[in-house]
């Protein structure tokens, strides 16, 4: 999978590009967010647990691989309905298309990679099909991150040092 430094800067070069043409829509933070999202809700408490095990003895499998669902369309869809509420009611609509968003984005770049034939469950839990291209390995993104942390940091820079423009 892309680290959480290319998600996370290619989130918000695509959420930076929406908000940019539809002002108000969509949020960029939450763009971000959504990118980077399926890891840390399914990855991160998988590792949790399997370093977990090594302490304290053989854990059930059902509890590895309990978080397993947040790396899909419906657990994520759920998953930003369930975090939308976090905000206040005028502000939910741009953050669950933001989060919305970054966690497509997220699946859609994890799909191009080559899983060694692991892939994606992208219609659990109706189907257990696994999906992937293969177009990229999936540690070639590493080489990307550098260059598109630069590029973020330079257009950051440049945003912040323009005037805000008001429709």
């Amino acid at each position: 999978m892309p680290d959480l430094v290319t998600h996370a800067a290619v989130g918000w070069l695509a959420g930076r590009a929406l908000a940019r043409r539809r002002p108000g829509r969509w949020s960029v933070a939450a763009f971000v967010a959504g990118s980077y999202a399926p890891d840390l809700l399914s990855r991160v408490p998988t590792l949790a647990l399997v370093m977990l095990q090594g302490r304290v003895g053989p854990l059930p499998p059902a509890l590895l691989n309990a978080f397993e669902p947040l790396h899909t369309p419906l657990g994520l869809a759920l998953a930003a309905w369930g975090l939308a509420f976090l905000f206040r009611e005028d502000q939910r609509p741009a953050v669950l298309r933001g989060l919305l968003g970054g966690m497509a984005l997220h699946l859609f770049l994890d799909l191009l990679q080559d899983h060694q034939g692991v892939g994606l469950p992208l219609l659990y839990p109706l189907s257990p099909r696994l999906f992937e291209l293969g177009w990229i390995g999936s540690e070639s993104s590493v080489y990307a991150a550098p260059f598109l942390a630069v590029l973020v940091a330079v257009l950051a820079r440049r945003d912040r040092r323009r005037p805000a423009t008001r429709a």
